[in-house]
């Protein structure tokens, strides 16, 4: 017994001496391979450097080349001057593109964005960055591009996603200036036109990548407070100190307002009188100061919304149940340049299904005799709308008080100011 529990030792020792062996050859090897790649990684970086320094100067003549030419890749400073065009026609992006026989490169993508083709630029420009990952002036490009052909939250997290590449000061301060005007100029418009679910969901992504701005959380939290979602209001004022002031504001904002809120669309047979509703001497229903004519077709009311410069009309429907006025394509090739600015583009659930639709602020819009100004209205395909030119929604309702007379099936519009 006692013999083998010697072989077994004298076993015990060759094996360990084996591994101890192997394992001392195998780092060896490792630590050779491991210089051979710190050699490698040195040439590596060393070429890396080159190219960035030669990034840079391309990216330097190019900017200089650009305001030699009138080009700018991304806009001046000026806050105002930060935003991409607002006037871009929805015909102008979608315009057939010929690529030339040279192919494409620079001077072909600054000419789809000079001519406002984003559509084709965005395509282009992703070609082209699959040969040329590291051209700057291309990135910067496909960044206006994306701005007008996706939802402004992803355009907006890739600019962030540029504040990562090698940019000139200038130009990353004017990056951070169009994150900035665009976030804001949004939160303002969404706010004031009261269309909560599109600023929440605008906001939404860029807390992910930006979780510690204020503005953002705040706003994100109000949207949700605003349709009475409290549970994913304190989830996003969570982020935020205890005692944090506006935040403290906010709460008491949100369930004052919860406690005592009013439904939007009152359904009484009494508020108005049945025989103040009709004209004795046509037997038809009368239209009094600030009350807005409706068409009853089929249970829908409809109405006519006009805008400045512009004589057409459209033929909108009432929706209460729409958070944000939209209109057709033709409606908006009808309103003049000037009366419209671009926000963005925002996803949408319509009657055919999701898709992207773009956000303008309209200057100027009529209902009846009320002028309505600096409206956000959405511009969804005309096939979208095959019946009527539009959806006046309640960013425009809010501002009427709305009735529903259960005896006679009638519904009347009247501004909140003359009530």
């Amino acid at each position: 017994m006692r013999s083998w529990l010697v072989w077994l030792f004298i076993l015990s020792l060759t094996l360990n001496a084996f591994l101890l062996f192997k394992l001392n050859s195998m780092s060896q090897r490792v630590d050779a391979s491991q210089q051979m790649q710190g050699h490698q990684s040195q040439n590596h970086s060393a070429d890396e450097d080159s190219r960035n320094n030669t990034r840079s100067e391309h990216l330097g003549n190019s900017q200089n080349d650009g305001q030699a030419k009138g080009e700018n890749l991304i806009p001046t400073a000026k806050v105002e001057q930060m935003l991409p065009p607002t006037d871009v026609g929805l015909s102008q992006r979608k315009a057939p593109v010929s690529v030339p026989d040279t192919g494409v490169d620079m001077t072909f993508l600054l000419k789809l964005k000079k001519e406002q083709q984003y559509a084709a630029l965005a395509f282009y420009v992703k070609n082209y960055l699959r040969e040329n990952p590291y051209d700057l002036d291309a990135l910067l490009l496909e960044a206006e591009a994306i701005y007008f052909t996706e939802p402004l939250s992803n355009a907006l997290i890739n600019y962030y996603g540029l504040l990562d590449k090698s940019l000139s000061p200038e130009q990353l301060t004017q990056i951070k200036t169009l994150i900035e005007a665009n976030t804001q100029r949004i939160i303002q418009q969404f706010s004031s036109d009261g269309s909560w679910d599109l600023l929440a969901t605008f906001l939404e992504p860029l807390v992910q990548v930006d979780p510690l701005n204020r503005s953002y959380i705040i706003a994100l939290a109000k949207a949700y407070g605003m349709q009475a979602q409290t549970v994913l209001m304190e989830n996003a004022l969570a982020a935020l100190p205890s005692n944090d002031p506006r935040a403290s504001r906010l709460r008491e904002s949100i369930y004052a307002r919860l406690d005592n809120r009013e439904a939007p669309l009152e359904r009484q047979s009494d508020t108005f009188a049945p025989e103040n509703l009709t004209d004795s001497s046509t037997g038809e229903r009368e239209i009094k100061g600030n009350e807005v004519a409706l068409e009853n077709r089929r249970g829908q009311y409809y109405t006519e919304v006009g805008f400045a410069n512009t004589r057409a009309k459209a033929d909108m429907l009432v929706d209460t149940g729409a958070s944000t006025t939209a209109i057709s394509e033709r409606i908006f090739d009808s309103i003049n340049d000037s009366e419209k600015t671009y926000l963005g583009m925002f996803n949408v659930q319509t009657a055919g299904g999701a898709l992207s639709s773009p956000v303008y602020r309209v200057r100027n819009l009529y209902v009846g005799e009320i002028n309505f100004t600096n409206v956000a209205v959405m511009v969804l395909p005309s096939e979208n709308l095959p019946d009527f030119d539009g959806l006046l929604g309640m960013n425009v309702l809010n501002q009427f008080h709305i009735s529903y007379n259960a005896n006679d099936g009638q519904m009347r519009m009247i501004s909140r100011a003359e009530k």
